[in-house]
């Protein structure tokens, strides 16, 4: 059986962090370096909120400028993934209790590519990611959910022997938690 890859739990904050060299996204390139190279990154993004679950089935997912306001060179940036059909086919598959469809509708949001553009620069390995509509946990811990319920995923995919990294722990503008963290 092949190695596991390690899974990642990673806020993306701020869009700025996209064109920003600071502590946080050093710390998000340091950690795609030391990373062996997946064969396809599924993300669960906060930003792709819909009725139904839903993951990327798109050959060339588009990439999403879902900001406004902040200055052109976030704009510019450009982060072409592929998508997999393959693998949305395997993931909608694995919905047992919850329906999980292929969408080619929607395509990979800044909460996916802000972080990928750091950890993986390249683009060279297909993206496929879900949206976290259904689920309602953690409802009293913040204020809205579609920015925590991406860390249910990884809580509920750790196993008993597995351990936690931290690749960052710090805070943006003094109020924004940037624990991000690998789980192996």
């Amino acid at each position: 059986m092949p190695d596991l890859m390690p899974l990642l739990f990673v806020g993306h904050g701020s869009p700025m962090n996209i064109i920003q060299q600071n502590e946080f996204t050093g710390s998000l390139r340091k950690a795609g370096a030391a990373l062996p190279k997946p064969r396809c990154i599924l993300c669960v993004s906060a930003h792709w909120v819909t009725d139904g679950t839903f993951v990327t089935g798109a050959a060339r997912p588009k990439q999403i400028y879902d900001f406004y306001g902040f200055p052109d060179e976030l704009y510019e940036v450009i982060y072409r993934a592929s998508g997999s059909l393959q693998d949305a086919g395997r993931i909608a598959m694995l919905g047992k209790n919850i329906p999980v469809s292929p969408n080619n509708g929607w395509g990979i949001d800044h909460g996916t590519w802000a972080v990928l553009h750091h950890l993986y620069p390249q683009a060279d390995i297909p993206v496929i990611h879900d949206d976290s509509k259904d689920r309602e946990s953690g409802k009293n811990a913040v204020p809205t959910n579609e920015h925590y319920l991406p860390l249910l995923y990884i809580a509920a995919l750790r196993g008993d022997t597995e351990n936690i990294e931290y690749i960052h722990e710090g805070f943006q503008h003094r109020s924004v938690s940037m624990r991000s963290f690998i789980v192996r």
